[in-house]
């Protein structure tokens, strides 16, 4: 064979190689494109989710806090009925004879059919505890 031919050859066979491996990189980049594209996709999807679970959390303690002012809103009014009810009885003598038991569970009862129907309602009054 001649040094020509041989040439030629390598030539040709470097052409190949060359036409060969940039389609290898063409397509492994192509496949390097698709998992980025992925992998923005799942970040996207990620970052939706930690929006949506921000705002929820936002809600919750806008509920917890509304809820916590109502409680020191019923605490203040409580003080001040237990306030106005020890000024009536300050001079009533009825006032500081003891409730009989009878009446005393009858309320008991009474509260308990309260509850029991409002049991699906939002505010049900909590039950009263038994002595």
């Amino acid at each position: 064979m001649s040094l020509r031919a041989i040439v030629i050859t390598v030539a040709i066979a470097a052409f190949f190689i060359s036409v060969g491996y940039g389609q290898y990189q063409r397509v492994a980049k192509e496949k390097l494109e698709v998992k980025a594209q992925h992998y923005k996709d799942e970040a996207e999807h990620y970052r939706n989710s930690e929006i949506a679970i921000r705002n929820q959390y936002d809600v919750i303690n806008t509920v917890l806090a509304d809820r916590e002012e109502l409680r020191v809103i019923a605490e203040k009014r409580v003080t001040e009925l237990k306030g106005e009810l020890k000024h009536a009885q300050k001079d009533n003598k009825c006032a500081r004879e003891p409730v009989p038991d009878a009446v005393t569970q009858r309320l008991r009862e009474r509260v308990a059919e309260v509850n029991a129907t409002a049991a699906g309602a939002k505010n049900a009054v909590p039950p009263v505890p038994s002595p």
